[in-house]
């Protein structure tokens, strides 16, 4: 199976998983109950759209395509990426959104460009983490935990 057809099922898969999800949160209890709902609904459904594209534009292409084989050194990166998400996870409700955030991308970004780069890495963290937490506690107004 082609490289782009397999992404196109992850993506619809997840999205429609994402989207029921969104469905399934909690709405406000002031303004407009589904307010909460709209944005985390909308990437589910364009996900699931851009699947659904990625599929049609697969097919569509008249050339054979790559046949998706994962060597050893990518299944040690997606599983790595795993762990450090769910150590994220758990972090993120213990120490906080700034803290964790900067810790899981350091981590990433350490795992995946190598410790050499531990400059660049460090200030990628940093900045995006920042960047982020400005972004929605003094744009949007969303308090991040």
């Amino acid at each position: 199976m082609r490289s782009d057809t397999i992404l196109g099922i992850f993506a619809i898969i997840f999205g429609g998983i994402y989207s029921a999800q969104a469905l399934a949160l909690p709405k406000a209890s002031i303004g407009n109950p589904w307010a909460p709902i709209y944005f985390p609904l909308s990437l589910g459904v364009l996900l699931v759209a851009f699947g659904i594209l990625l599929i049609l534009k697969s097919m569509k292409s008249k050339k054979a395509g790559r046949v998706l084989s994962f060597p050893r050194e990518a299944m040690i990166l997606i599983a790595g990426t795993l762990v450090l998400c769910s150590v994220y996870i758990f972090l993120f409700e213990k120490i906080g959104f700034i803290s964790s955030t900067m810790i899981f991308m350091a981590s990433v970004l350490t795992f995946i460009n190598e410790f050499k780069n531990w400059k660049t890495n460090l200030t990628v963290a940093v900045s995006f983490t920042l960047l982020i937490w400005y972004v929605f506690e003094k744009l949007f107004y969303i308090n991040l935990p």
